[in-house]
């Protein structure tokens, strides 16, 4: 059976690292560019998995996990953030608090990425 993430992230490069790293791992990727593309796509099809960025221009990720986590309460949330004008463990932290499964600080190498996919699903 295959794992279904959404990967929420403004960052091009990023965003592509971060679907590269899955895809090759057996993960069936989907990737949106904001918060409001994300919450879209959460709004009709619901994936195992949700990986948002924080610092993102529209909606940001801290009220894409809110939103997420009123909607669909068994939904995996995997915050990740390198800052932006506050330090990432600010956002992080933030993030913890709007109840996300797991956090990461960017950067991170694909090895950290994908054990902390593999225990969120152990969850």
């Amino acid at each position: 059976m295959s794992c279904q993430v959404l990967i929420v992230e403004d960052d091009r490069e990023y965003q592509g690292f971060l679907a590269r790293v899955l895809s090759e791992s057996g993960y069936d990727v989907v990737t949106r560019s904001s918060g409001a593309e994300g919450l879209l796509f959460l709004e009709a099809q619901l994936p195992d998995i949700l990986i948002t960025d924080i610092v993102m221009p529209d909606i940001d990720g801290l009220d894409l996990i809110r939103k997420a986590r009123e909607r669909y309460a068994e939904l995996k949330i995997l915050a990740i953030s390198g800052g932006g004008l506050i330090q990432a463990d600010r956002y992080l932290d933030a993030a913890r608090k709007m109840k996300a499964d797991a956090i990461l600080k960017k950067p991170f190498i694909a090895k950290v990425l994908l054990k902390k996919l593999a225990e969120l699903m152990e969850e």
